[in-house]
């Protein structure tokens, strides 16, 4: 099964064409190496702490009898479990980033990681999901999580994150390249009156659009604005009965480029996207 999955991923590196950009895993040699060498040595550790409590437990039996015995074992074993404890963390860690690279080719894209390779052109991947996250730990400084989803052919799924040497810049390309894809199948799909699911939304052309449990034809919807990692939809004053904007989570929404793209062809609607999200222009 192996020899025939790499067979097809040779085939289909050899339709993509040329390389563009290699996106090689950030710190690679400290994420490795570093974590690898942690692991052997808490694991060693363990390993020695463990034995040596049952060895030392064993002649304490025999000088002082069996009463001693739980309180000779009890600090080897509890550090023993510690070190071992975090030595599988970090093999986890070594084992699941070893070979972790993307590259961006002409025609399409190739992603490493622990479960593989997976490549697809452009025009098979159906699905990209971001969440991006700014995450404050003393109420001052802080730093920004990426996080990408990608599904693509036989609902093969990646995962690109900040493990990845610029992934904000990585998923740009991928976005790029991608999303006119998307939006083409789910355009014509829409306008053929069939019905899109965008996870917790789902829109039709005749029957408006549906956010959760709540259903809104297209004239009550003013505009919807994307903002600090929620997508907000605007009710024109008193439509829903109560004055809210019902919001969603951007990490909740696959293809929310498309979803947009779509939405800012419904007239009336104003749609406001931030600077993350590609907006496809309607055909002229």
């Amino acid at each position: 099964m192996r020899i025939v999955r790499e067979q097809r991923l040779s085939a289909i590196i050899d339709e993509l064409g040329s390389v563009l950009e290699v996106f090689p895993q950030k710190n690679a040699v400290l994420v490795k190496w570093g974590n690898a060498a942690l692991a052997a040595a808490c694991l060693s550790g363990g390993g020695y702490f463990l034995v040596n409590g049952i060895l030392k437990a064993y002649e304490n039996y025999y000088r002082h009898g069996p009463a001693v015995v739980p309180r000779t074992l009890a600090m080897p074993i509890s550090t023993a479990a510690l070190l071992i404890l975090i030595g599988a963390l970090a093999a986890l860690a070594a084992y699941r980033y070893w070979n972790y690279f993307a590259v961006i080719y002409e025609e399409g894209l190739l992603v490493s990681n622990w479960r593989g390779a997976f490549g697809w052109r452009w025009d098979e991947v159906s699905s990209i999901r971001s969440d991006i996250t700014y995450r404050v730990y003393t109420g001052v400084l802080g730093h920004t999580v990426h996080r990408y989803w990608l599904v693509g052919r036989d609902a093969e799924k990646a995962v690109l994150d900040d493990s990845i040497d610029q992934v904000e810049r990585l998923a740009g390309m991928i976005r790029l390249r991608v999303i006119p894809h998307i939006f083409a199948r789910y355009n014509n799909a829409f306008n053929t009156g069939q019905t899109l699911v965008f996870g917790p939304i789902r829109i039709h052309r005749n029957g408006g659009i549906e956010i959760g449990k709540l259903q809104y034809p297209w004239d009550q919807l003013k505009d919807v604005t994307v903002q600090k990692g929620f997508v907000q939809f605007t009710l024109w004053s008193g439509s829903d009965g109560s004055g809210a904007s019902p919001r969603v989570a951007v990490a909740q929404i696959p293809n929310l480029d498309v979803l947009l793209s779509i939405l800012d062809q419904i007239p009336g609607t104003l749609v406001k996207p931030d600077d993350e999200t590609l907006v496809v222009p309607p055909a002229e």
